[in-house]
């Protein structure tokens, strides 16, 4: 199976940015992890009528709210998993996108090809 595209909103890649580099290559690796294999075991769907469905992946203290088609994999948010801020904006961009990849910019080539 092909890699997926990335992509990701602006919040998720400043929320990355924030991160200590030991988090930040933790959720690197789990996100191209999820380009191979968007619907691994230990993902979660999320409850919700909003097409299309998204997933949450858990990754050490941040959690991943994501989507993917047959095309691209969409990062929505990156936050502390213990907090409730991560399905807050979930729901809000859910809600502003109506299911459309809006708000989303290539995140990869350049800013994320390796680590920091």
């Amino acid at each position: 199976m092909p890699y997926l595209k990335r992509r990701i909103t602006r919040d998720a890649e400043k929320a990355m940015d924030k991160m200590p580099d030991k988090h930040f290559c933790q959720v690197y690796d789990a996100i191209e992890a999820l380009r191979i294999d968007p619907k691994p075991g230990d993902s979660k769907e999320l409850a919700s009528n909003v097409i299309p469905r998204r997933r949450r992946k858990d990754v050490g203290e941040y959690r991943i709210i994501y989507w993917s088609d047959e095309e691209a994999l969409y990062i929505d948010v990156v936050g502390r998993r213990n907090d409730d801020d991560v399905y807050k904006k979930a729901k809000l961009l859910q809600s502003d996108a109506r299911g459309r990849p809006a708000g989303y910019r290539w995140a990869g080539s350049e800013k994320y090809r390796g680590y920091r």
